[in-house]
């Protein structure tokens, strides 16, 4: 594009993710976390500014 800008694009990537709750229906605090791959599932585009 022009100077100190860029173009983004991407299909698919990586993720991790990690939700904590706090007392369940029992008294039990409960953590779920994953790691997940996903290939052309998802579509990004972005514009960044180099500074």
């Amino acid at each position: 594009m022009k100077k100190g800008f860029g173009l983004n694009f991407s299909i698919g990537g990586l993720g991790y993710e990690t939700l904590s709750y706090d007392l369940d229906d029992e008294g039990y605090d409960s953590d779920y976390s994953k790691f997940f791959v996903n290939f052309g599932k998802t579509v990004n585009i972005g514009i960044s500014k180099n500074f």
